[in-house]
């Protein structure tokens, strides 16, 4: 689910910016594919055009079968080695304690989201501190529920919606985290970024390495 794109400051440089694509030998090529294909769904979606539109939709409910299956050998092998870690997912949307290949409402997957977004803390955790009696956790989770409830009866887009982290940004580092992400400099994170990101505009280094550094505190190995 995408958020409304803001501009961006062009990266500083006392120099000719020089792209580079070493990046590429150190992030996973189904990385890149993946992160490809959403750039042209996330591109198809923002159309003015209703075919580009429903194309959109029907490339998001029909993956490529290879992508599909190199997800799941990938998720595989991940498993079952040292390297696999985060479980972004799973406390976000409320999924601990579910067995695998369970299945989450709508509904349920946009109170996570939202709640997640607008307050970088779980649903879980903001029934916590709500059931404990902090008047802060009580005020936003009445405002969850104001924008859950203007969602579900079409009074807003949550594509329209606007965060202090851009939902975006946030699912491209979390998806390619484990995936080499975590091995790249600033320099080289925005030049991946700028291929594989659908903004317009260029990435800036030092905020893409705080994002980083956010995700990974928030969300660390296992």
């Amino acid at each position: 689910m995408a958020s409304k794109k803001q501009k961006r400051e062009p990266r500083l440089s006392h120099g000719p910016t020089i792209k580079t694509t070493g990046w590429r030998k150190k992030v996973n090529p189904f990385f890149i594919e993946a992160a490809e294909y959403q750039k042209k769904v996330l591109k198809l979606t923002r159309s003015g055009s209703v075919a580009d539109r429903e194309e959109a939709d029907r490339l998001s409910q029909n993956l490529p079968p290879d992508l599909m299956r190199r997800a799941e050998q990938l998720h595989d092998e991940m498993k079952a080695s040292s390297k696999h870690r985060r479980q972004g997912a799973v406390a976000i949307y409320g999924l601990e304690g579910l067995p695998p290949g369970s299945t989450i409402s709508e509904a349920q997957y946009m109170l996570g989201w939202l709640c997640w977004f607008k307050y970088n803390k779980t649903l879980t955790q903001l029934l916590r501190e709500r059931e404990s009696g902090k008047l802060k956790a009580i005020k936003q989770f009445h405002q969850i529920l104001l924008e859950f409830d203007k969602w579900q009866y079409g009074y807003t887009d949550p594509n329209k919606l606007k965060f202090k982290t851009d939902v975006d940004h946030f699912d491209l580092m979390f998806a390619g985290l484990d995936l080499g992400l975590d091995t790249l400099e600033p320099d080289e994170l925005a030049d991946c970024f700028d291929e594989v990101c659908d903004c317009e505009d260029g990435h800036d280094p030092v905020n893409l390495a705080k994002l980083r550094e956010r995700i990974d505190k928030a969300f660390p190995a296992v």
